[in-house]
């Protein structure tokens, strides 16, 4: 016959080998990089919420760490996209898959670069007129001419100003070249930019 002692030991051990164990099991139940990426918005974050830094980085390897963010780059249908992080204290406050934006350079002047985004196609809008970043968000320079047409892998961040700002990319692919014809058809109202500023 087990004394209560040794019954209550015997418990305490049970209890925490069986919390080890679903706790180890807990990596396991984290999907793979491409799995998530496919996740819906909703899907991410309840992921967020049931996950930390250090198990996602045991799950998907050493991320590229900018700021607060932690950046995992996974291949989808022959394309770069990037699944982010953003940390406080090794503590996921979101996760989300980077967004494709199209862009197309208009104007250079004065060293300051102007383009216009869209989300789902190139965009001759001037309302969608943005100052355009200098570097990737790795600090590498995006040398661009005016007309090339780019897409950028970005957290989708615009400022609300007019021009917009944009957030510096996690990756940016020149895509094309518009003809100066073809730039003029955009018709930016450039006058309206220099009033407003």
């Amino acid at each position: 016959m087990i004394s209560n002692k040794r019954a209550s030991v015997l418990f305490v051990t049970v209890v925490m080998i069986l919390t080890f164990a679903f706790a180890a099991c807990g990596y396991n139940n984290i999907p793979d990089l491409e799995s998530a990426s496919r996740y819906s918005e909703e899907e991410l974050r309840k992921l967020s919420e049931e996950t930390d830094e250090q198990t996602l980085m045991k799950n998907w390897g050493e991320p590229h760490i900018v700021n607060n963010e932690r950046l995992w780059s996974v291949e989808l249908t022959g394309e770069t996209k990037y699944m982010v992080a953003y940390v406080e204290n090794g503590k996921i406050i979101s996760l989300t898959l980077s967004k494709t934006m199209f862009i197309t350079v208009v104007r250079v002047e004065a060293g300051v670069t102007y383009c216009t985004y869209g989300w789902d196609d190139y965009s001759s809008d001037s309302s969608y007129l943005a100052f355009m970043p200098t570097q990737d968000i790795f600090g590498n320079a995006i040398n661009c001419e005016v007309g090339d047409q780019i897409l950028f892998e970005t957290d989708g961040m615009v400022a609300e100003t007019y021009p917009a700002q944009l957030a510096y990319p996690y990756l940016v692919r020149v895509m094309g070249h518009l003809s100066d014809e073809e730039l003029q058809e955009l018709n930016i109202d450039f006058d309206r930019v220099i009033v407003e500023q």
